[in-house]
């Protein structure tokens, strides 16, 4: 009865995963804090970080408007960060957070789900039914945090986490405010649930007296989840991740399912110490097979508008686990995209899959001022060896594996414990 109730009474469209996991109750953690904030769809590098050059453009693989129309754009005080048009709105965040780039990340495979489960991951699988846990995923599996990882947007691929580590998953801020208030609708007085709570509490205590000891372990996994449920409720965090009318004209007036509404989120999240491992899909037009510029271009220019206010909003927060330290100092931001588009149009003046993608570290740990891997000029993927870009080959590609691997060292972790055999990218963090 109590599972059906608390199922039953969960806010429509948000999903609660409720499994066995080491522990669900609440606990603070000193543990740095990781944002994975996910374009779907690929991202035009080019106009992004890893923009065109002049010897790119004379070489006539790109098309000329990357040349006529679009300029690089450098970060104030770092020489080696320099971006293309669509991320000029973001030259403040990468001012204020150590930030490095990390281009050229070799991609084997173009669809869509089994890039980003390979891009997130490191893993490679060919199937579509198989799937590796992603970042923030195996981050929050390998702490005893409730709940130990935050979606909002498109649920991230979680491979064996789903079942061990479940996160709790949103697609809007206003939803996630709503179910961490409780089970529960408007209809329903508190009142009336307080009893019916007390009510449940009572009927399963005269159930479990009359259980078997098999019959008792078997439920544990459920009692556990239930316990971390009830703390959760009891921590009153609704109203701190709530996306009120001033977080919605701060974050450019956007709904809260929208790609800024959902970063927002993941902030409040963040200062409200609901969780320390969020995913964030940031919703927009980056997979433009049609009409490239036209589409691509604003979607990427409002990410780097939002970007620079998150930038602001983590560097003037202070972490709820460590009042002496800001977020910004606390926290690990990745950026990626499942690969990269083409650097020539198609016949409908769009872009398709590219073989290559790129990726940006910020905040805590990261090695400021920094640009690793390198694409050729044909815009694809360059080897990369000892911090140099080489010929491209089997034993020098950059790939996902690397990125990860290091990422998840940043956290202490060991990536080998997640089937990563390949060394960690060497010079992203300090």
């Amino acid at each position: 009865m109590r599972r059906s109730f608390i199922k039953g009474c969960l806010s429509g469209g948000l999903i609660l995963f409720l499994a066995d996991q080491k522990l669900f109750a609440a606990k603070k953690t000193s543990q740095k804090k990781l944002l994975n904030i996910i374009l779907p769809g690929g991202w035009d590098t080019a106009l992004a970080v890893d923009p065109v050059t002049n010897a790119k453009m004379t070489s006539g693989n790109y098309e000329a408007i990357y040349r006529n129309r679009f300029g690089l754009h450098q970060v104030n005080g770092k020489s080696n960060l320099v971006v293309g048009e669509g991320l000029m709105d973001a030259l403040p965040a990468f001012e204020k957070l150590p930030t490095c780039f990390v281009n050229g990340i070799f991609m084997e495979v173009s669809a869509h789900e089994i890039a980003l489960n390979y891009m997130l991951s490191g893993v490679r699988s060919l199937s579509r039914s198989r799937e590796y846990p992603s970042l923030a995923a195996l981050a929050g599996s390998s702490n005893d945090f409730y709940p130990p990882h935050l979606v909002l947007g498109k649920m991230p691929p979680l491979g064996n986490t789903r079942a061990s580590s479940p996160p709790l998953q949103s697609q809007n801020v206003s939803l996630l405010a709503s179910m961490l208030k409780g089970p529960g609708s408007e209809w329903v007085k508190e009142t009336n649930i307080t009893v019916a709570n007390e009510l449940i509490k009572n009927l399963d205590s005269i159930g479990n007296s009359r259980l078997s000891a098999a019959q008792k372990n078997a439920l544990s996994p459920w009692e556990k989840a239930s316990k971390g449920v009830e703390a959760l409720y009891a921590r009153n965090l609704s109203s701190l991740v709530s996306y009120t009318p001033e977080i919605k004209e701060r974050y450019l007036n956007s709904e809260d399912w929208q790609g800024p509404g959902t970063v927002a989120g993941a902030f409040l999240a963040l200062k409200s110490g609901l969780c320390p491992y969020v995913t964030v899909t940031f919703a927009g037009e980056f997979d433009s097979h049609s009409n490239h510029i036209a589409r691509h271009l604003p979607s990427l220019q409002q990410f780097a508008k939002t970007l620079s206010l998150l930038a602001e909003d983590l560097a003037r927060t202070p972490d709820p686990d460590d009042a002496t330290k800001t977020l910004a100092q606390t926290t690990l931001v990745v950026i990626n995209s499942e690969f990269s588009r083409t650097p020539k149009f198609n016949a409908a003046a769009g872009t398709d899959h590219w073989q290559s993608s790129s990726a940006i570290l910020m905040g805590a740990g990261v090695n400021d001022n920094t640009v690793l891997g390198a694409t050729g000029l044909d815009a694809k993927s360059l080897g990369w060896i000892s911090g140099t870009a080489t010929t491209l080959s089997l034993n020098t590609a950059l790939l996902p594996e690397h990125l990860v691997s290091a990422i998840l060292a940043s956290f202490g972790l060991t990536s080998s414990a997640y089937g990563l055999s390949t060394a960690p990218l060497q010079g992203a963090f300090v």
